[in-house]
């Protein structure tokens, strides 16, 4: 399989980003902070959609290109809003994972009209203490250029025990071979969640499903549901699983398609 990689550029910024999906309702999927661009991991991404390929139309974007030292959540967002309605997307169904679901809850406070429901996957609308400690460790070893233990850290922190020995080899190799500026830009993102507070999250409109899992380790699942509380919608907790169960979840695509559809 071979996705293309396309770009737009808005009035705002340059992205890449890939489509797949044939069906005629509009999905924008929006993983989390990543070391590497969305778009290296293009096939893997479509293979794990496939359930969506038929009735809707997936969009998933890179962070803009010329991407400066500061930039925020609301610049991610406000960034994403422009290509999508460039790109002639009016209503669309959002999935965020972690930062991706800081993005769509910015998206739901400032540009509801777009949203028709959203989930937001291990995420939260305000930096913790404890998130903020683990965050910064990732940000420092990045700083140092040490990817090796960036990757031994960060990845036994986001998933199971069982999923980092399966793939540890994958996993390491994903961060080691990071350059510079791969480095610099995933520091100015790290930098932006640290900075992170929605106050303005019990003002969402869009209907919502927030899901988490109980072995998270990044951001804790009773933020999660905290956060859910203050929305007004329902909350699904997983057992057995850490921050990255939007990877490992068996039934975590058919509960989103599920959501969407009903």
């Amino acid at each position: 399989m071979s996705i293309e990689i396309k770009s737009i550029t808005t009035k705002r910024s340059t992205m890449k980003y890939f489509v797949f999906g044939t069906g005629d309702k509009d999905f924008i999927l929006v993983p989390g902070v990543g070391i590497r661009d969305n778009t290296l991991s293009a096939d893997a991404i479509v293979e794990y959609y496939k359930p969506f390929w038929e009735e809707y139309k997936v969009y998933v974007f890179d962070i803009r290109e010329e991407l400066p030292e500061q930039y925020t959540i609301d610049d991610m967002m406000e960034d994403m809003y422009e290509a999508i309605t460039s790109l002639g997307v009016r209503k669309a169904y959002f999935n965020g994972c972690s930062m991706g679901g800081m993005i769509v809850q910015r998206m739901e406070i400032k540009h509801p009209e777009v949203v028709i429901k959203g989930v937001l996957s291990s995420t939260i609308c305000t930096i913790s203490n404890q998130a903020k400690e683990t965050l910064t460790s990732w940000r420092d070893l990045t700083a140092a250029g040490d990817l090796k233990k960036l990757a031994d850290y960060s990845c036994q922190q986001v998933y199971t025990k069982s999923f980092y020995e399966k793939f540890y080899d994958f996993l390491v190799d994903y961060h080691v071979n990071a350059d510079a500026e791969d480095a610099r830009r995933f520091i100015v993102q790290i930098n932006a969640i640290l900075d992170y507070d929605n106050k303005e999250v019990g003002e969402t409109k869009p209907k919502n499903l927030v899901i988490t899992a109980k072995g998270d380790q990044t951001f804790f699942y009773k933020e999660s549901v905290n956060m859910a509380e203050k929305i007004g919608c329902e909350a699904l907790v997983y057992e057995g699983f850490s921050h990255a169960v939007y990877d490992e979840a068996p039934d975590y695509l058919e509960q989103v398609k599920a959501f969407f559809e009903n």
